[in-house]
């Protein structure tokens, strides 16, 4: 975030008071549980995170809406662990079998390699928040090449928004409501 505040980068506009209010009425019993399996979990994750500069807000809001603090969760596509790592991007990342364990499901190192899966989306989508969520949710590739093509470089944009798919248009402002 180059040495910005969250509170400075997140602007509230409808979509995130929208996740907001969802986390705290009929989400809220999800909410309250990825806080409290985070909390189990915070000495082995938070680590990462600041050794990198980045907001813990951030490591809790993607924790939240990826696995809801389930260290063993897995996704039907097969995305796995707190961070839900495609098999694939996990090896890019470091993670993968050691000594039988798919370390996907590691709480340390998956925080680990989400940092710096971030860091690398940050440099090559102009250290923009929402285009590295929208990437690590709906696919680096397809970010790329929106922001490529778009003349827009906000994510909120109408021309970004059209070419996602629902679930990362819903998932960054959930992400930035945790």
């Amino acid at each position: 975030l180059n040495g910005v505040q969250l509170d400075q980068v997140i602007k509230v506009n409808g979509p995130i008071k929208a996740a907001m209010q969802d986390w705290l009425t009929w989400m809220r019993p999800n909410l309250v549980d990825a806080w409290e399996n985070y909390q189990y979990m915070r000495y082995l994750m938070w680590p990462a995170y600041e050794k990198a500069g980045l907001p813990e807000a951030l490591l809790f809001g993607m924790l939240a809406k990826e696995s809801g603090g389930k260290v063993h969760a897995v996704s039907n596509a097969g995305a796995a662990g707190p961070f839900q790592f495609m098999y694939h991007t996990g090896l890019r990342f470091g993670l993968g079998s050691k000594q039988g364990f798919d370390t996907r499901y590691d709480p340390a190192e998956s925080a680990r390699a989400n940092v710096e899966y971030l860091e690398e989306r940050f440099s090559e989508l102009n250290h923009n928040l929402e285009f590295a969520l929208a990437a690590y949710n709906g696919g680096e590739g397809r970010m790329r090449r929106i922001v490529k093509g778009s003349r827009s470089k906000s994510f909120w944009s109408a021309e970004v928004m059209a070419q996602l798919p629902r679930e990362t248009q819903e998932y960054v402002p959930y992400v930035l409501a945790a």
